[in-house]
């Protein structure tokens, strides 16, 4: 009896010594245990100390209300979603960026074929925005067929000038024998409608 009294006595002073705020405990009632004649209140801990029971405990406190708060809180939710979101506007970035036009083979003959279509069903919007993208791009990596194609989009677009600039630009980077070749058919064209300054300019191109 005494032994039972001593065990009861040091639970019962090891609850109440707990500190309840750390340690969340539930009774459970009273239970008779091996070797003790007397049942005993029996407590349980809803959750193991140190980490869980801080991380509890933290988020029971009040959050704070001001803009820089929210901004964190919002961080945290969803810095899953906003790191995608910046990752796929990344290389949809990549995908379209102008370089692109002079990287592979299958996009220089995508660019062509924009172009021509764009000439032929008189889609200025678009022929407008394919040359912004050729004026992006630094002038000695411009591939002469494209540059031919801007200058035919130049002419379409009726700026001559541009148009001149552009099949320069396809004479200087080390034009193919048949690339030549075209450059020359195109000049020939284009000099019955050019001014007189342009004439010029054109004529020294043929003779290089």
């Amino acid at each position: 009896v005494i032994l039972a009294e001593v065990v009861k006595l040091s639970r019962e002073a090891v609850y109440l010594a707990m500190n309840k705020s750390e340690i969340p405990t539930a009774e459970i009632g009273y239970r008779r245990l091996k070797g003790i004649p007397d049942e005993i209140k029996v407590y349980k801990v809803l959750m193991e100390p140190g980490k869980s029971a801080k991380r509890m405990v933290k988020t029971m406190q009040p959050s704070g209300t001001g803009f820089f708060s929210r901004i964190k809180s919002f961080w945290h939710r969803r810095k899953r979603w906003i790191i995608g979101i910046f990752i796929l506007l990344f290389i949809i970035g990549i995908i379209t960026s102008p370089k692109n036009i002079i990287k592979k083979d299958e996009n220089m003959e995508r660019f062509i074929s924009n172009a021509e279509n764009a000439m032929n069903s008189k889609n200025y919007e678009e022929a407008n925005r394919l040359v912004k993208k050729l004026e992006q791009l630094d002038k000695n990596e411009i591939p002469p067929k494209i540059a031919l194609e801007g200058a035919k989009l130049y002419i379409f677009l009726r700026q001559p000038k541009n148009a001149v600039d552009m099949v320069q630009t396809a004479q200087n980077n080390f034009p193919t024998k048949e690339e030549s070749q075209q450059i020359r058919d195109f000049i020939n064209r284009i000099l019955k409608e050019a001014s007189p300054e342009q004439i010029e300019k054109l004529q020294n191109l043929l003779n290089k």
